[in-house]
């Protein structure tokens, strides 16, 4: 698995600690509690590691386009239904598991100028796969 497009992330707003895998010069995280997260899944080896984790995350987002295509560096930002940053992020390929608590999310994802904006509720216990899809050539 190549470490530079897989980032594990533990980040609190509050402590200012940030603990990251990823790429130096990528901007700051932020958290308003302790999210752990994962983004990659480029290549098969990559994807398949993606699937044997999910089992620890509670929220997986999933980015493509119409045709099928998966994309990378999707701008993510998830807010709690109080309108608090709780994670905000650039996927480092289609896929991001993140461990939230349990509650409502907005979802905001942005590619290329262009931003879905999703409503999640996320369980205590499961996973819920939240489809961001643009309806861009591919």
């Amino acid at each position: 698995m190549n470490s530079l497009a897989m980032r594990i992330v533990i980040a609190t707003v509050a402590g200012a600690l940030v603990v990251s895998a990823a790429p130096a010069g990528r901007a700051a995280d932020i958290s308003a509690s302790t999210i752990s997260y994962i983004s990659g899944g480029i290549g098969l080896v990559e994807r398949e590691a993606f699937l044997a984790r999910q089992g620890e995350f509670n929220l997986k987002l999933v980015t493509s386009v119409v045709s099928g295509n998966f994309l990378a560096d999707v701008q993510v930002m998830i807010e709690s239904a109080g309108h608090q940053p709780m994670l905000r992020t650039t996927m480092d390929g289609p896929f991001l598991l993140a461990k939230l608590p349990p509650g409502t999310y907005t979802v905001r994802a942005t590619f290329q100028a262009d931003t879905l904006t999703r409503t999640v509720n996320v369980p205590a216990r499961g996973l819920v796969e939240t489809p961001l899809v643009w309806n861009l050539p591919g």
